[in-house]
């Protein structure tokens, strides 16, 4: 099991990551990632995703890159 998955399982969001990952159909370490600022490949989702975390107020605020500017 890698330890993305690992921290994933012991974390307290993780019903929230996977409903995430459902609704915008992108994988579950694609969203943890994006959460904990890690290096992703930015797709249209991922923006959706940010929006909908920032919402919840599980991020403060985001960076765009100018991928989506």
């Amino acid at each position: 099991m890698s330890i993305v998955l690992l921290k994933i399982w012991q974390s307290e969001n993780k019903s929230i990551y996977y409903e995430l990952s459902k609704k915008y159909n992108v994988p579950v370490k694609h969203v943890y990632k994006l959460v904990h600022g890690k290096k992703v490949k930015l797709k249209m989702n991922s923006y959706l995703v940010l929006l909908e975390l920032r919402n919840r107020n599980i991020i403060r605020s985001f960076v765009l890159t100018s991928q989506f500017k």
